[in-house]
Order: structure tokens, then sequence, then C-alpha cells
């Protein structure tokens, strides 16, 4: 029986287009290159090729080859073979026009066929030399083509940053040469970095400003036709994805494009593999004329163990390993070899290739500065974490299972906050020494198993593994306790649920069975949780089981992870308090808000002129700092207004500023776009120092947060602010929906000071 499955929301998907756009989104690009006696090429070659018709092209360009054979008509034939897949050929005729006028588009097509061979060095070597070239001559559109060339070549291996800073560079040339058409499939291939680094949302955005450029040529369009089948397919519109990959089939095989065709056939493979239809799957495969490369045995193998040929699909994962060429291949074969290895009942040899899965992933990280890519490598990679956790958990393996879980969450928070400690200045200067302190971080969690350094804190982790939702209880004894709560998507439809509504009592509790476990019992000790995904924007505070509410219960923390509460320090108690409100003049209750907060702290609130970053950075560690301003979080990230701009999560990484208490009262100064507790302001002052981060989920009211704030200070938030914003919490719920005050949560990975 073949039973469907959704498609995994962080895997890169496994087909033939990193050297097929490299090329061939080249080729189809006609470099207008010049005659010896300036005329261009003959018009029916040189139509065929705008067109993106290479069949016509091969014929029309042979035929002026033939009757004269000047280096620019060479090069016009060169390329027509190379979009059809003859490298051979159109390398030969490439090296014939490598001397003289021509030689730097020549040196293009050769960079480009070896870097599709994989030849990586020479064709790095070619094309860098025809970048420079072009420039020299003062040919932008051109430079543009042949940076965007050594981008591809950079994404193939999976170098991001630097596929990242060629995509720059060819945007740039192709805005100084007015070249449409190049800044398309400049937004194009962003477009797959984005994608490939598990930003969704730029990718899309890529890919709109690409379809506005491209769509009108067939020979372009079947690009962005692959594209939309591929955010659809991540977003799980299968049906939708499989429309948008016949129609690029079906384009590639009316312009002759052979390497998009394949591509479209592995792409329709897959999709038959997420549908459970492996019989429709290898019939697409079976319609492949290119070689066997590692993207047809990836494909194959996925569909013989969908239809139980699970020896077949191990030697196919096993061929495909041997020929992977690059970490992006490698941990993705490694991570079905295990799953094979695991259906078949071959435990440790699953386990031995989720670890090996793991071990390329941690490569690829160590490869990316320690920037905000860093959690989107770790988010579209989490299949092998994932496995390795609930194979070792319904094994009863709890301790591995625990350091399995701090393999992938948190671990960009981690990361800065032991460059914090280890070094100052930019992470690539100090690459070695932090990644140094990194490994004894964790090497000393290791050995002590956490416990000791945990202490007697009470502590829940939620996270998804595999279609599951599972919650981690860790006693004050110690004692971990592993629950498989069953479909994590419906866990998580309510839990989206609540973060759109906190009024919504059914929901909340629904959630409160779900995540909070029985031995849970009220108290006044914190009670910190680890969520993760969807579980970011819960309001934990109000969640329900009868007529009380979890706030009612117990004070909650919310903590990046188990190892950034054990990675915690007592720090020195810093002095003075700065208060910031109302930078553009919008806020009223919030300058009203910051006046009180100004009296109890005993110091003067700046607001509108005088909310600035100069005020700001002045001093960078305090005992309190209050922000109460415009906040949100767009495709740039997370942000603050002041008065003379914004102020980034970023921003506040690079500055250093911390305080022993930070409450951020504005809109969705918690919020994060990644699928671990990263990339929001709360994190960046969190991962600074800070001893605990008052935020919000979500957009705020502003008298509702003037409200919420008064009772923090009058509850004691500078010497408890867990404690303080519970009993704040509690006092607002006597009278107030929880719409009012849910949205504000407690951020902290320290213990209160009485509990030092």
């Amino acid at each position: 029986m073949i039973i469907g499955r959704r498609p995994d929301r962080r895997r890169i998907d496994r087909v033939k287009l990193a050297s097929t756009l490299t090329c061939l989104a080249l080729a189809s690009l006609p470099l207008a290159v010049s005659d010896d006696a300036g005329f261009g090429s003959p018009s029916r070659c040189h139509e065929a090729e705008q067109r993106g018709d290479w069949r016509e092209a091969l014929v029309a360009c042979q035929a002026s080859y033939a009757r004269d054979p000047r280096p620019s008509y060479g090069l016009a034939l060169a390329r027509a073979k190379m979009s059809l897949g003859d490298d051979d050929g159109a390398l030969a005729l490439a090296r014939l026009a490598e001397a003289g006028e021509t030689r730097a588009e020549a040196r293009m097509i050769a960079g480009l066929v070896l870097d599709r061979r994989g030849d990586e060095a020479p064709a790095r070597a070619a094309l860098g030399e025809a970048l420079a070239l072009f420039r020299a001559r003062g040919e932008p559109s051109r430079a543009a083509r042949a940076a965007y060339a050594i981008a591809g070549s950079h994404w193939r291996m999976a170098r991001y940053r630097e596929a990242i800073a060629e995509l720059d560079a060819s945007m740039r040339d192709a805005e100084a040469g007015r070249d449409a058409r190049m800044l398309g499939y400049v937004a194009l291939m962003r477009g797959d970095v984005l994608r490939a680094l598990g930003d969704a949302r730029g990718a899309e955005g890529a890919l709109r400003e690409a379809d506005a450029a491209l769509a009108a040529t067939p020979g372009d369009l079947v690009y962005v036709r692959l594209k939309v089948g591929m955010l659809h397919r991540d977003a799980g519109r299968l049906a939708l994805a499989r429309q948008a990959f016949e129609e690029a089939l079906a384009i590639s095989r009316e312009t002759g494009l052979r390497e998009i065709e394949a591509a479209a056939r592995l792409n329709l493979a897959y999709t038959a593999h997420l549908e459970g239809d492996a019989i429709a799957g290898l019939g697409h495969l079976a319609e492949l004329s290119a070689p066997r490369d590692v993207s047809y045995l990836y494909n194959r193998a996925l569909l013989e163990s969908d239809r139980g040929g699970f020896v077949e699909a191990a030697r196919l994962l096993d061929e495909a390993a041997a020929v992977a060429g690059s970490d992006e291949w490698a941990w993705d074969v490694a991570v079905e070899r295990g799953r094979v290895a695991e259906r078949t009942g071959d435990t440790a040899g699953a386990e031995r290739a989720y670890r090996a899965s793991i071990a390329v992933v941690e490569r690829m990280r160590d490869a990316v500065d320690l920037t905000e890519l860093q959690p989107w490598v770790l988010q579209r990679r989490r299949a092998p974490y994932e496995a390795l956790f609930a194979m070792l958990a319904r094994a009863g393996r709890t301790s591995e299972a625990i350091e399995a879980i701090e393999a992938f969450t948190a671990r960009s928070f981690l990361d800065s906050l032991v460059r914090a400690k280890g070094a100052a200045g930019d992470a690539p200067a100090h690459a070695d020494a932090i990644r140094a302190l990194w490994r004894g971080l964790r090497e000393e969690a290791v050995q002590s198993e956490l416990g000791a350094r945990l202490g007697e804190r009470e502590i829940l982790v939620h996270v998804e593994a595999q279609g599951s939702l599972w919650v981690v209880h860790r006693g004050r004894d110690g004692e971990l306790a592993f629950a498989d709560r069953g479909d994590a998507a419906r866990a998580r439809a309510i839990a989206e649920r609540l973060a759109a509504d906190p009024d919504d009592d059914a929901a909340a509790g629904e959630l409160w069975e779900l995540l909070i476990p029985e031995r849970v019992t009220a108290g006044d000790d914190l009670l910190y949780v680890v969520p993760t995904g969807s579980f970011l924007s819960v309001p934990y505070a109000a969640l329900r089981r009868g007529s009380r509410r979890l706030v009612d219960e117990r004070p909650v923390a919310l903590a990046p992870s188990l190892r950034a509460l054990a990675a915690s320090a007592v720090s020195a108690r810093s002095e003075g308090a700065l208060v910031l409100a109302d930078a553009d003049g919008t806020l009223p209750a919030a300058r009203e808000e910051a006046a009180l907060v100004g009296r109890v702290l005993g110091v003067a609130p700046l607001t509108l002129a005088e909310a600035t970053h100069e005020r700001l950075l002045a001093h960078p560690s305090r005992r309190v700092l209050h922000v109460a301003t415009h906040a949100g979080i767009d495709a740039g990230g997370a942000w603050l207004r002041l008065h003379d701009g914004r102020w980034t999560a970023r921003d506040v990484l690079a500055s250093k500023v911390r305080a022993d208490v930070v409450v951020l009262a504005s809109c969705s100064s918690a919020s994060t776009r990644h699928e671990e507790m990263w990339g929001s302001l709360a994190a960046a002052f969190l991962a600074n120092g800070s001893g605990a981060v008052i935020a919000t989920l979500g957009s705020v009211d502003d008298a509702d947060a003037r409200a919420v704030v008064t009772s923090l200070y009058r509850n004691g938030v500078t010497d408890d602010p867990v404690r303080a914003l519970a009993a704040a919490q509690r006092e607002m719920a006597r009278s107030a929906p929880p719409r009012r005050w849910a949205s504000f949560v407690a951020y902290s990975a320290a213990a209160p000071s009485h509990e030092r």
C-alpha cells in the first residue's frame, strides 16, 4: 500500500538545478557578440537566441558559421550547443574564439561548461577573467552575466554567503547597464539562495521580481515556472506544484532545453513521491535521457523505498553518496539512508547515518560566518536532528535525546552568547576563538549532562520532530520525562488559533492538555519553557485548565534552550537606568507611561527628539532599560523606531547594549521569523547578557501597554521581573480579557537573584 506524505517544510528539494540555472540561465541570455566587421549575428540566429528557441538557433547558427567561420558566429553556435547539452561541442568552439577581441565571451562560455562539469577551479578562473575583461571594456551588462555565473558556482557548492555577494555585484552591474532582464535573473537566483537558506518569504519576494522581468519570454518563463512549483511544494500545495512543473516541462520541450526538461521531470518525480504515487514518479525518471547523477539516484531511491524496495533504495543511496560532490547533497543522502535503515529495523545503521548527516550540516554551518544567515542553514536541515532525537527518545535514551534537541534548538542564540563572552569585533576575525568556546561550552554541558548547571529549575521543552509534538519535562529533581503528543500539525493549528485570538478559551484549554504535563503543579517557583517553531508565539500565561489560567498557577519564563540556561552566569549588578518612549509623537500613553517609570527609577525619560541612538548607546550596561516606541518585524528583521531611525536586532547585537532588566513595551518585540528563539529584539538583548527581557508577542494597544507596565513596576519588576509580570497579568485578568495582557512575555536564561 502506498501512503502519501506531506512535504517537509524544512527540506531542500532534490532537483538538478544547481548547475542548470548556473549554466543555462546564462546561455539563454544572448551576449550579442559583435562580429569582426561589427555587424552582429545573422538575424535568424540572433532572433532564435532572443526567443530561447535553441533548436532553431542551432540550425541557424550552424548555417551562419558554416558560411563564415568568424569567432562571433562560432560563439553564437556554442551557446546553442551548450543550451542543448552538447558541452564538448560548445567548449571546442569557445577554445577557437579565445584569441583576440572575443576572448571575454569565449572565456565566459568555457567557464560555464567547466562549472557544469564540476571542474570548479578552472571554471572560476575562466569566469573571473571574463568578468575582469568585461569591466575593463566598460560593458556592465556582460559583467553582470559573468558575476551571475560566479554566484551560481558558489551556490552549487552551498557557499551561500559568497553567492549572495556575487549576486549583489551582478545586480550593481545590471543596474549600471540598465539591463532589466538580467536583474530578473539575479532576482531568480537570489530567490533560490534564500529558499535554500529557509527564508521562504524572501524567496517569494525575489520570485515576484523575477516573474515581472522574465515572464514575457518562454525561454525565461520556464525558470520562473520551476520556482513557482518549488514554492507551492514547500507550502504543501502539491497539485499546484505539479501543474507548474508540467508547464515548465512543456515549455522546455518546445524550446529544446534538455536540462530544464530533466529538471522538470526530477521535480515531478519528487512531487509524486510526496503524493505517494511511486509509479508516476518512476515513470518520470524513465523519461530522462540525462546521465544518472546524484539527483536521479536520490529520487529513484525515494520512490523505491515508497514501494517497499528497501534493499534497492539502500543501494541507490550508497551510490548517490559516492557521487554527491557537495555537502548540500551529502547531508540529505545520509538522512535518507538513515530512514531506510530505520524502516528495516537497523537502528544502529540509522543512528550512524543520522549522525553522519548532522556532521555535514554542522560543517556547512561552520562555513557561514556568525550572522543572520546561520539560523536559516539549520532551519532547512533539521531532518537528521529530528530523526535522531525521535529514535533516541522512543528508545528511552533520555540524556542522548536531550543532546539531540540541544543540537538544533537555539543554536544561533548560543553562538551569539559565546561570541559576546569570547571576542570583540567582527565574527570572521575571531572565528577560531568563537568555535573553540562553543566546543568548550558544549563539552562542559555534555559532561555534566546539564544537570548540575540547571540546578533545581523545572523546565518544559516543546519541540516538533518528524511530524509529532514532543513535550519534555525536567523536574526540580533533574528527572526527565518524554511524551509524544501526536500530530504536530494539529497542535500547531491550535497554537496559531490562540496566538491570533488569546481570548479563545477552547484553544487555551486544548493547548494546556497538550503542552502542560500533570507533573507541573501550582506554586511560586519559576516554570521555564523552551518553545520552538509555532509555539514561540503562544501566550503561555493564557493557557487554561478549568477556571484557572497558567499564570494563576506559575510564573513562566521563556528560555532559548536548556544549554542557554546551563550557560547563564551570575553577572555583577549594573547601575543606572534609561527610559525611552514615543520617539515620533504618536504614542501619548507611552509618553505618560515613561513619566511614571521615570519617577519610579529616578531618571528623566527621553522622548521625541531625545530618544536617539546616541543616548541609547551612551552607556552599554545598565540596571534597567525601558523602551516604549513603535516596533515591528519585516523582511529586514525586527526593529525599534527611534527618533533618528530604526534600531534593528542586528544593531542590538553589534552594540552589546544590555541591562539587568529590559522592558520592551513595544509591539512584536518578541516576534521572530525563525523556527528558533532567534532574530527577535528580546533574544538579541538576552544574547548580549541581559538578565531578563519583558517583551510582547504581537501588537499591543497603547493604553493596555501602559496598564501592564504600571502594574509591572508596582510589583517590583526591577528586582524579580518574571514574578512581577505574572503578578501584573493576574491583576489585569481579574477585569480584562487575555487579549489585553497575555501578549507580554518574560524571557530569561538566569535564575532570579534570590535563587542564585
